[in-house]
């Protein structure tokens, strides 16, 4: 035997103050565990925006755009010159994942060589580096472990972009690429 529900104004008005209080609990204890976690958003990466220009020395030179945090990522290109002439493009994104092995932003990073071919080392994919620090001017982001990088560290100081690239092998000297903000 089935039995019909009449729902009345005041059984529905209840069930909607109740549905509206728990999706508010809800809200407020995912804000608290952000919190608590000091969890990095993509917002946090705003200070990147820009046009940045680098003398990398014997001729070679580089620039790198950094886009805004807008629809879900921050986008960033790279390019590097010698000779009036592109050596090497990156095109790098920061996305927020969900991944269990890479939770939070995420650096991800792509290497061409002139006509946009990709590195045969990243057939099988784009570097995937996850963020393991962010404070206001200033991201440390892991490496995988077969690329023999340990870390990227980006850091801003006013119109100075440094991106220090540091390796697994103690013994390697870091690369430091020290970047200006291109004049408008």
């Amino acid at each position: 035997m089935h039995r019909r529900l009449r729902w009345t104004g005041a059984a529905i008005g209840a069930l909607t103050v109740t549905t509206v209080a728990l999706e508010s609990t809800l809200a407020a204890r995912a804000e608290h565990r952000a919190e608590a976690t000091n969890a990095p958003t993509l917002s946090d990466f705003d200070w990147l925006e820009g046009h940045w220009l680098a003398d990398l020395g014997n001729g070679v030179t580089a620039e790198e755009y950094w886009s805004a945090p807008v629809a879900g990522s921050v986008m960033g290109m790279y390019r590097q010159m010698k000779d009036d002439q592109t050596t090497l493009y990156e095109l790098v994104t920061i996305e927020h994942t969900d991944d269990p092995d890479h939770p939070g932003p995420t650096l991800h990073i792509r290497h061409f060589n002139p006509g946009l071919v990709p590195w045969a080392s990243e057939k099988d994919g784009p570097l995937v580096c996850p963020c393991r620090e962010v404070e206001p001017d200033r991201a440390v982001f892991g490496a995988p472990e077969r690329t023999g990088i340990r870390s990227f560290l980006y850091e801003r100081d006013d119109d100075r972009l440094t991106v220090t690239i540091s390796f697994s092998d103690e013994q390697q000297s870091p690369w430091i690429i020290a970047f200006q903000r291109a004049p408008k």
